[in-house]
């Protein structure tokens, strides 16, 4: 799901609905990554979909002018991946640090 709270657009990944196409814009010649919501589906790296005419198509675009900002954007999606498989351990042991912090 796509939702705007005020200043800030959320994008909510999970259940299937937003469609995630690479490209290239060609005059620019910048790289990028649109997000558009579709109905829900199974989630998967390539459901058929073709790029659109117009990047007007997307609610969310994103614009890389180098490389390197791709591989920012990786490592940090892989480190939020990584607390994901541990975040029922990391949210305990920031409970017993505030329960600690609340008896002191």
């Amino acid at each position: 799901m796509i939702k705007k709270i005020g200043e800030q657009t959320i994008i909510e990944f999970g259940t299937g609905d937003i469609n995630i196409i690479p490209g290239i814009l060609i005059q620019e010649k910048i790289g990028i990554l649109g997000f558009r919501e579709q109905k829900p589906r199974k989630i998967g790296l390539n459901n058929g979909d073709k790029a659109p005419d117009s990047t007007n198509a997307f609610e969310i675009l994103m614009q890389f002018n180098k490389t390197e900002s791709i591989d920012v954007l990786i490592h940090a999606l892989k480190q939020t991946k990584e607390m994901m498989k541990r975040r029922e351990k990391i949210v305990d042991t920031v409970e017993r640090k505030e329960e600690k912090w609340d008896k002191d």
